[in-house]
């Protein structure tokens, strides 16, 4: 019965958002950096599958982290899964706290014929900064279809 008691807070802390499954598995946060590290090698290399697997890793150990969202989304783009690069870039945006990631997703939308959605990504960004120069060309790219 203990063990069963166990495994049901396990499972609440895990659900609730207060253990990622790296913590419950005792990975040390090394060991994600490390295999974050292998997936921006191989994504540099232009091995954009192996990158791929790297970065999923790295979510699946802790879904909090914005910079394997971002990873992951920049595997698929390169990969040419342009849609679900864009739902990837807004998944690392919410993480991150930082609206970035969005015109990165706008663009894409936008490129996948999306346009107003990517519109309103790329009105959102520009209403949440207060200089957009960084990001002009993904929210040129959002905007063109206008």
């Amino acid at each position: 019965m203990e063990s069963t008691q166990g495994m049901r807070h396990a499972l609440e802390a895990l659900v609730s958002g207060r253990q990622s499954p790296a913590q419950m598995l005792a990975i040390q946060p090394r060991i994600i950096d490390g295999i974050y590290a292998l997936g921006r090698d191989a994504l540099a290399r232009g091995r954009a599958s192996d990158a791929e697997a790297f970065f999923l890793r790295c979510v699946q150990l802790d879904a909090r982290r914005s910079d394997a969202w971002l990873g992951l989304a920049s595997a698929r783009q390169a990969l040419g899964r342009v849609l679900e690069a864009a739902e990837l870039f807004q998944f690392a945006a919410l993480f991150a706290q930082d609206v970035t990631p969005m015109a990165y997703a706008a663009a894409c939308f936008a490129l996948e014929g999306q346009h107003a959605r990517a519109q309103s990504l790329a009105a959102h960004v520009r209403s949440s900064l207060a200089d957009v120069s960084s990001l002009t060309p993904w929210l040129t790219i959002a905007e063109a279809h206008t």
